[in-house]
């Protein structure tokens, strides 16, 4: 996907979600309670859903050591992912410091249909082939609050820097190819937050790469729905389901690129969130 056409996809799924957040606000009983100055937070979630794209794997950027834009994800028998997201946050008054952690790893299992060449090795057409490929991103970073509509409203703009940890392993009756590298980004973000009343809560969580030359663009988009179990414990939690999109492009600069173009959605997600 291009990067261009990630930033659209990405700015229409952020322009509906506050649509539909400001359709379906609703006020409480009650405002907020008041917060501490300071907090240590948590969030798993869990993601599923279909996956597409290609992983174009040289040696040494040389021509004619990889097949254009191959393998596909649906060659290889892949057509949908399972995965899953920590991360962890303090907050001192309004800024808010965070790590996080996504693990996504596709296995597959196919026969080719024609010759495929992957870090210049060949696999011939008829061949059984095995694939796994791991696409993890830890990331760290930070952003700052803003409360508005008597603190139901919080906005949160955010930097954050992400690492593609990525490494393939493609195994054939007589033929084995592996690779793996970490690139980095940076990326821009924003978390939306609308208290709709008697515990739910309507969350936006969108980031996008800096378009870097050469960079990849990691970029993602998360709408949930979220319910406080306990609201007046010492310890908050809840529990979320929402829907989201990934994308991931990379292409390096040299005369036959690493190429990564990976797209999954729409996702469904699901998790939990404790804080103190």
């Amino acid at each position: 996907m291009a990067r261009g056409a990630i930033g659209r996809a990405f700015a229409r799924a952020c322009a509906a979600a506050l649509l539909c957040g400001a359709g379906a606000a609703r006020a409480d009983d009650s405002a907020p309670a008041p917060e501490r100055p300071f907090e240590f937070g948590l969030r798993a979630s869990g993601f599923y859903g279909p996956i597409d794209g290609f992983v174009q794997v040289p040696l040494g950027g040389n021509p004619g050591t990889s097949s254009s834009r191959r393998p596909t994800l649906s060659e290889l028998g892949i057509s949908d992912a399972a995965f899953y997201e920590i991360q962890g946050r303090f907050r001192w008054d309004d800024f808010v410091a965070f790590a996080g952690y996504s693990g996504l790893d596709l296995d597959g299992s196919s026969t080719l249909d024609q010759p495929l060449v992957n870090h210049g090795v060949l696999f011939p057409a008829g061949d059984h082939v095995r694939s796994s490929f791991s696409f993890n991103v830890p990331n760290f970073g930070g952003g700052w609050r803003f409360e508005l509509d008597d603190r139901r409203l919080t906005l949160m703009p955010k930097l954050d820097v992400a690492l593609l940890d990525f490494s393939s392993s493609l195994d054939g009756t007589a033929a084995h190819s592996s690779r793996g590298y970490t690139v980095t980004a940076v990326r821009l973000g924003l978390e939306g937050a609308y208290q709709l009343g008697h515990g739910f809560t309507l969350e936006l969580d969108g980031v996008a790469s800096i378009p870097i030359p050469h960079w990849p663009q990691i970029a993602s988009v998360t709408g949930r729905v979220s319910y406080a179990l306990f609201p007046t414990a010492p310890v908050h939690s809840s529990v979320f389901l929402g829907l989201g999109g990934r994308w991931i492009d990379f292409k390096d600069s040299q005369a036959l690129p690493n190429h990564i173009d990976l797209r999954s959605g729409p996702l469904a997600t699901f998790g939990f969130t404790v804080s103190y």
